[in-house]
């Protein structure tokens, strides 16, 4: 029976090692591989089928399992969806990026350009 009550706390740190490696994986600055993306998806279903089976057993309350399976729905859900959403920030950095180098042209233009014509505008 004591087996029994440390069940929520091993879901939990299970839960919160998920969680971590969303944190390094979003940290990673890099695109998330195949094989890394299906591990984490992996562990996650592991864990919701370990909560489905002791929900069906009636060992976790109802109110653990919701939040649980929720948390656990949304990592899910950021892991499927990293990939495209890591390309969509790359690309709006390089718009920016690309915008700043214009604005920063155009500038160094525009001073050289007045710079000449007021050299040229001096009287000697």
């Amino acid at each position: 029976m004591a087996a029994l009550a440390g069940i929520p706390d091993k879901i939990l740190k299970e839960t919160e090692e998920i969680q971590k490696i969303i944190n390094d994986i979003k940290n990673s600055g890099t695109y998330l591989i195949y094989s890394n993306k299906k591990s984490v998806i992996s562990k996650i279903e592991d864990i919701q089928k370990e909560i489905d089976a002791y929900s069906i057993r009636k060992i976790l309350k109802a109110d653990f399992v919701s939040k649980t399976k929720d948390n656990l729905n949304e990592c899910k859900e950021l892991i499927l969806s990293y990939n495209q959403n890591f390309i969509q920030q790359r690309k709006k950095g390089s718009r920016l990026r690309i915008i700043i180098a214009v604005k920063i042209a155009c500038h160094n233009h525009y001073v050289r350009k007045r710079s000449k014509s007021s050299l040229l505008n001096e009287v000697p």
